[in-house]
């Protein structure tokens, strides 16, 4: 089967333009298919001592049948450059996550949670947002 970070396709665009004033604008676009996950149960079992043996099993017959859905990502960086004696130095603003998406992962579905929670998945959300320097000297 599928191994949990297996994507079948990644499609990224990337373009950078260079502006008067040593300004650089740069963007990148990204389409990515989902990963994919297990639906599992897990069973415990009694032995004839008493001890209980917890064992896995795929109720689809399969590990890792199922799959997340695809992800956009959108980011941008603006950078300004200037010289300063000898070196040369620049400024940035980078967003990542423009479109601010709330993509759920779900890395396996548990039936037979005990604590109520059959997920365990995460979120990819919020858009985020860097400011540096560079200095090249």
């Amino acid at each position: 089967g599928y191994l949990d970070y297996d994507q079948s396709h990644v499609l990224r665009f990337q373009a950078v333009t260079r502006l008067p004033h040593a300004i650089s604008f740069g963007t990148s676009v990204q389409w990515a298919s989902g990963t994919p996950y297990s639906i599992i149960e897990i069973v415990g079992d009694q032995d004839q001592t008493g001890n209980v043996n917890f064992r896995q099993f795929y109720p689809t017959g399969q590990r890792n049948d199922q799959r997340n859905e695809g992800q956009w990502q959108m980011d941008a960086r603006l950078e300004k450059s200037f010289i300063l004696g000898k070196a040369t130095a620049g400024a940035y603003l980078l967003g990542e996550n423009l479109t601010n998406s709330d993509d759920l992962v779900i890395l396996s579905d548990n039936l037979a949670a005990r604590n109520g929670i059959s997920l365990n998945a995460y979120r990819k959300f919020g858009r985020r947002w860097e400011i540096g320097t560079v200095i090249n000297f």
